[in-house]
């Protein structure tokens, strides 16, 4: 700790820790000064880290849509009569996303939605079958907030479905973790600008657009 306060000095600029909070899938970034001493170290707690957390500076933030998000495959039955009782043979013949029931056309769109679905923090629903005259029509699956944020959601007309890098994170792990927890790879390394380019500057200065963000940007006081 004293030779990052002296490399602080050195440099004329201040010192922040980063630091991954793997229970929660959270990262924190935070100034030396917040960090409190425990025996021959320091640290600090996931309640004091986050109204600390600096991470806004590099673009992090809070991103909130409104509920829900959905995935829609259209299909039509397949290999005439249903296989067993109960169970049924398909075949995909379209594939929508939804925003707050609406169909997304734009790509762009569709490619933010489909990111916020697989790495935000609400959780996905079970996926129903949708029936006409008596044969699928489509498979619905998709996320929604947990009950007890919707109260809140309705107040304010959206919720927030997580921050920018808990979900990289989340996505990091979805390409270098195995289901089981075992390692598939031991790094992964995006293209240069991918992860800037998901949701671009002027996004909210387009009048046509179909899936609504909101971006909070959370600053530490003071």
């Amino acid at each position: 700790m004293l030779g990052l306060r002296r490399y602080g000095e050195l440099m004329g600029a201040p010192v922040a820790i980063a630091h991954y909070w793997a229970g929660w899938n959270r990262w924190t970034l935070v100034r030396l000064e917040k960090l409190e001493p425990t025996g021959n170290k320091y640290g600090i707690d996931l309640q004091t880290a986050i109204p600390s957390n600096e991470l806004s500076r590099f673009g992090d933030c809070m991103l909130g849509t409104v509920p829900p998000l959905t995935l829609r495959l259209q299909v039509e039955q397949a290999g005439g009569r249903p296989a067993a009782r109960g169970q049924v043979k398909v075949r995909v013949t379209g594939v929508e996303i939804l925003a707050a029931g609406v169909p997304l056309t734009d790509n762009q769109e569709i490619d933010i939605a489909w990111f916020l679905m697989l790495f935000g923090d609400w959780p996905a629903e079970d996926p129903q079958m949708l029936m006409k005259d008596g044969a699928p029509r489509a498979i619905k699956m998709g996320v929604n907030p947990p009950p007890e944020e919707l109260e809140a959601i309705e107040r304010q007309g959206f919720g927030i479905i997580g921050t920018l890098s808990s979900m990289y994170s989340a996505m990091y792990n979805e390409l270098t973790l195995m289901p089981e927890g075992g390692v598939r790879e031991l790094r992964h390394e995006p293209d240069p600008g991918e992860l800037r380019a998901l949701i671009p500057d002027d996004y909210w200065d387009r009048k046509d657009r179909a899936l609504s963000l909101w971006r909070l940007d959370i600053d530490p006081p003071g």
